[in-house]
């Protein structure tokens, strides 16, 4: 396994953003006095100004493993008080592929075409916390896509049924050989009130990306708590 990319957002003033990546308009880096959210690395993170949109942020290099990637970043709501729509994404393969959150009204999803018309593919009901943040880790291995997600206050796993426990696993898997080949890889946000400039009840933000790329691949093994899945090379 070899990291493309990690962003913990800390190496800029906010608003300002790191380069290396292509973003849309909204998105800023933002710190704990600007929204009252504690961030995994301080002192900043990634947050959306807009409002009714997902935004976009795209770390503009490709992996270079065929598309067999592992992406992760970590997520969190300020509320997740339904039906607040507050979300959020993890995508590979330039979007080909991704994990939809839906922080507020409780559900996860494995879907193609994230960034633009995005069609589930499987997906899990399931509950979030406000004010949680939440360790996703999307992995594309040739056709099959799968998804863990580790909370980072309790140390929580989803499992397939929707539940939380203290066993690491695999929440979501399927297979989908529609698109393969390397692509970029990214993060989306999506509030549905006014930002994080405003007085709101579900904004969504994200922290520690992190972008690497698989070569030769053994199946998964759990190794520790912050990074819940790895691959390793043979």
């Amino acid at each position: 396994m070899e990291v493309i990319t990690s962003q913990n957002w800390d190496g800029v003033s906010p608003p300002a953003l790191p380069s290396g990546w292509t973003y849309d308009v909204g998105l800023a880096t933002v710190t704990l006095s600007g929204t009252g959210v504690t961030p995994v690395s301080s002192p900043n993170f990634l947050g959306s100004g807009d409002s009714g949109n997902w935004v976009t942020a795209t770390y503009d290099t490709p992996d270079s493993s065929g598309g067999n990637v592992l992406v992760s970043a970590a997520f969190v709501a300020t509320s997740t008080i339904s039906p607040a729509g507050a979300s959020a994404a993890l995508f590979a393969r330039s979007g080909a592929y991704g994990v939809i959150m839906r922080l507020s009204t409780g559900s996860i999803a494995i879907a193609r075409d994230v960034t633009t018309s995005p069609v589930e593919l499987v997906s899990l009901s399931t509950t979030f916390a406000g004010q949680t943040w939440y360790l996703v880790q999307f992995t594309c291995i040739g056709p099959i896509l799968s998804v863990s997600v580790q909370g980072l206050t309790d140390s929580l796993w989803l499992q397939s049924d929707g539940s939380w426990g203290s066993v690491p696993a695999i929440c979501l898997t399927t297979s989908n050989s529609a698109v393969s080949g390397s692509g970029t890889a990214g993060i989306m946000l999506y509030n549905d009130n006014n930002g994080y400039e405003g007085t709101t009840i579900a904004d969504a933000f994200s922290d520690n990306f992190e972008f690497d790329s698989l070569g030769d691949i053994l199946p998964p093994v759990f190794v520790g708590r912050y990074s819940p899945i790895r691959f390793l090379n043979s």
